[in-house]
């Protein structure tokens, strides 16, 4: 791909050419100073608009880039989920509609955990929640091929504290004396 800007003296004019992919594409301008002005704009305008296509994956063969809701909405049809049915529905209302799959949704992950935490919820429901985010990603790395880069990793589970304390009642405590 490629963008050039030159000056065609035999005609009088400024063209501007792009090639992409075998193809060519030329537009021409007039061979004035505002003519050259228009071109160089043009061509800039140009290689943004291709740069930007790369960016959302628009070229290449690649994918565009999904949403973590469409994510989760291909979990739930593809696998069983029962285990996670409680945690999928909070962490699909917290994140939102407008949430990219990639670093955006790793991000979001992190603040959800922060503001779970500052309500006073259990490390162990913070840890489910956070699962079903690493699921998505995971999922979109490994098979769905939506992301280029593993970011589940990216995603830390805290160790929870579930401490236990089992009270003895006078039959276990005589049986447990004997």
């Amino acid at each position: 791909m490629g963008i050039t800007v030159r000056y065609r003296e035999a005609r009088g004019k400024w063209v501007v050419t792009e090639t992409h992919q075998g193809q060519r594409h030329q537009s021409t301008f007039d061979g004035t100073r505002e003519g050259e002005r228009q071109a160089r704009e043009y061509a800039a305008a140009r290689e943004a608009a291709l740069n930007e296509a790369a960016f959302q994956g628009q070229r290449m063969g690649r994918e565009r880039r999904r949403t973590f809701l469409e994510g989760v909405k291909r979990w739930v049809d593809e696998y069983d989920v029962a285990s996670q049915a409680k945690a999928i529905r909070p962490v699909a209302a917290y994140m939102g509609e407008d949430v990219l799959i990639g670093q955006e949704t790793v991000d979001k992950a992190r603040e959800m955990a922060s503001h779970l935490r500052k309500a006073g919820r259990a490390q162990s429901t913070i840890n489910n929640h956070l699962q079903v985010v690493k699921r998505v990603l995971n999922l979109a790395y490994i098979e769905w091929g939506w992301i280029n880069q593993p970011l589940g990793d990216k995603i830390r589970k805290k160790t929870p504290k579930n401490e236990r304390h089992i009270y003895l009642n006078a039959a276990e405590l005589t049986l447990l004396m004997d």
